[in-house]
């Protein structure tokens, strides 16, 4: 498993040897191959294979915008389901950013590379 999120393939020949992405792996540990989705709590998770061979994994957070904060704030923000940055705001919780593996935030609709994971 490499970056907590991929799982690999190692193949040795006489050549040499050579991995290759055989599919993707949620917060819990739970293998999804490419073409598959799995739910955990809020999260959804898609493991996708490209024409060019490379494999995705899609993230996709599924909560209904709550009107109370809890225990937080207006003004607080905190991170939640590992992924996401969320603000107590008067009209209840938005979610702010996305947060890569590593914890730097990813702006909505934006992208960020780093080590060589496209997080969008």
């Amino acid at each position: 498993v490499a970056r907590s999120t991929f799982v690999l393939r190692c193949n040795v020949t006489k050549s040499g040897w050579k991995t290759s992405v055989v599919g993707c792996r949620t917060d819990e540990g739970v293998q999804v191959n490419p073409g598959q989705t799995v739910h955990e709590g809020n999260t959804k998770y898609e493991c996708l294979k490209e024409k060019d061979g490379s494999v995705e994994i899609r993230r996709t957070l599924n909560i209904k915008k709550k009107k109370s904060c809890g225990d937080h704030s207006i003004g607080e923000s905190w991170v939640f389901e590992k992924n996401f940055m969320a603000k107590c705001t008067e009209k209840g919780v938005q979610v702010t950013d996305c947060i890569s593996d590593s914890g730097i935030p990813v702006p909505l609709n934006g992208s960020l590379v780093l080590s060589g994971v496209k997080y969008e």
